[in-house]
């Protein structure tokens, strides 16, 4: 993170936890075709895009606006969406093409020290990704170490818990390796 402090510093922006997250689930539905699809009428459809919902609160409830083609993306580009859309959020002034497309969300209740939840999905994508608080444990070698709970919720219809289990495993496996972020 100490790299990307010194190479967004001249974007005016620190990187967060969740930039980190929703690129990692972008590498993820790339990697996992089948985790990027909705469930209509029944029929499960694989989408080729790859369009990140983000949950923000808004006055009044929630709204999910959307990271288009994130995959396609840099961090850098990723976090900068995220700022202009929380922008818009905060100004209540979001076009219907920001809120449209998703194939698969994220939700993030960290800020409100929330460790685990059960985030709901948003129909008809197949599946959501909940971010808890960090928290800070102290290793049998008494090193200090932070871990976070990532929770997904997926519809049983179109998904299985063993492969639904192993999308959740792939994305750990990209946040925990994140060089990939940085070609």
């Amino acid at each position: 993170q100490k790299t990307l402090v010194k190479e967004w510093r001249k974007h005016k922006i620190r990187p967060q936890f969740q930039d980190l997250v929703i690129a990692a689930v972008a590498k993820s539905l790339h990697e996992s075709p089948h985790a990027n699809a909705h469930l209509i009428n029944d029929e499960i459809r694989v989408l080729d895009e790859i369009n990140i919902g983000v949950a923000m609160a808004v006055m009044g409830g929630l709204l999910v606006p959307v990271i288009k083609k994130a995959n396609q993306k840099t961090i850098l580009d990723i976090a900068l969406e995220i700022r202009r859309l929380a922008k818009k959020s905060k100004e209540n002034s979001f076009d219907m093409d920001d809120l449209s497309g998703s194939s698969f969300s994220v939700t993030n209740l960290s800020s409100y020290n929330i460790t685990t939840f059960n985030p709901l999905l948003n129909p008809p994508e197949i599946g959501i990704l909940g971010i808890g608080s960090t928290e800070e444990v102290i290793s049998n070698s008494n090193e200090k170490k932070s871990f976070t709970n990532l929770c997904l919720t997926f519809d049983h219809r179109a998904w299985d818990g063993a492969p639904a289990s192993e999308f959740l495993k792939l994305i750990c496996k990209n946040l925990a390796n994140i060089d990939w972020m940085f070609n």
